[in-house]
């Protein structure tokens, strides 16, 4: 809903009024759940999208590399969900059935564009990941003062050749 654009100026102001009816019910069910006693992480705010964008900003310095994987999670979340976007990006692999006077389109990934880049993008992730939390429980780097990441063993990349 606070992701919707291009919306005319009714379109706006029922989003609003929408969203201000949301942020109200979810108050009150803090409250309620305050008053029955229930742990403040019961109530939490997780919004998976918000935490891929901020995984991929500490992940990468290059802001197109961050976006490039909020870009995948979006993607990979519209086939999850057959939604019309993943299915309009794949229009010419598609095959389309007749069915009637209805149309029908099978929704299909592949491993170049789809799988493979959302599986290194979690690698790269979860590695990041690890190496943050061995820093934090003291494990010491190796001589070149860092710890092994596997971004950095990529062909191309500063640090592949010395080991860093």
């Amino acid at each position: 809903m606070n992701s919707a654009w291009e919306l005319t100026e009714d379109q706006e102001r029922t989003r609003a009024r929408d969203a201000e009816e949301l942020k109200k019910q979810i108050e009150d069910c803090r409250e309620m759940a305050t008053a029955l006693g229930l742990p403040k992480s019961s109530t939490a705010k997780l919004n998976n999208t918000e935490v891929i964008a901020e995984a991929a900003r500490q992940l990468h310095g290059d802001p197109r590399a961050a976006s490039g994987v909020q870009l995948l999670w979006r993607t990979s979340s519209a086939a999850a969900h057959g939604q019309r976007a993943y299915a309009l990006m794949r229009m010419n692999s598609n095959v389309v059935h007749i069915a009637g006077k209805r149309n029908v389109m099978q929704l299909r990934g592949d491993l170049v564009h789809d799988v493979g880049p959302a599986a290194s993008a979690a690698t790269l992730a979860a590695n990041e990941a690890f190496r943050l939390f061995d820093l934090r429980c003291g494990l010491t780097p190796a001589h070149t003062g860092h710890l092994q990441r596997i971004i950095d063993l990529l062909p191309g990349r500063e640090g592949a050749r010395d080991g860093r």
